[in-house]
């Protein structure tokens, strides 16, 4: 690497908030087109169905003993989600090599929620005027488009966190 940027200064200058040092205004262009494709994997991804949770970060603050002092929540931008849809593309590209050769990997999966969980999600998501699609057996796509339509709300954070507690958690397998 030829540079050592931070999320935030990225972001300043993507958002034009900033401009980058004279000896760092080479890097502009280089990010500008990789926030292009970054759009463009990302519609990819969303036509997909892709579920893409909005999730609070956080950020401990120590105090001088290494004590946390306080948690404070932690703003991600576009900056973080460029190099998030960059390590998606690597792994699906990972993924399909290691198919393609035919080498025995482990890949991540995701399992549909059980009955019991599906079923109280539904009850709870109706108690705020919302409806899970896809019957018994709801794919990707049905909880991304839940998640467009909760998306603004004052709400929106608590009904992200019900429907992500709805999934099982990923899993490994030799089978993709």
């Amino acid at each position: 690497s030829k540079a050592r940027l931070t999320y935030t200064q990225v972001w300043d200058w993507l958002s034009d908030a900033s401009k980058p040092p004279k000896d760092q205004a080479w890097l502009l262009p280089n990010l500008e087109n990789l926030y292009k494709l970054f759009k463009v994997l990302l519609k990819a991804r969303s036509k997909r169905g892709a579920i893409d949770f909005e999730t609070l970060e956080t950020k401990m603050l120590f105090d001088e003993q290494d004590k946390i002092e306080r948690i404070i929540p932690y703003a991600r931008n576009d900056a973080h989600k460029v190099i998030e849809e960059c390590m998606l593309a690597a792994n699906v590209c990972a993924s399909d090599f290691l198919q393609k050769k035919k080498h025995p990997a482990l890949y991540r999966v995701h399992e549909g929620p059980t009955p019991d969980k599906l079923k109280a999600l539904q009850e709870f998501m109706a108690e705020f005027g919302f409806f899970l699609t896809g019957g018994e057996d709801p794919h990707a796509k049905d909880y991304a488009e839940l998640l467009a339509k909760i998306k603004g709300r004052p709400d929106e954070q608590l009904l992200q966190t019900v429907l992500l507690r709805s999934l099982r958690q990923a899993q490994y397998s030799p089978e993709n």
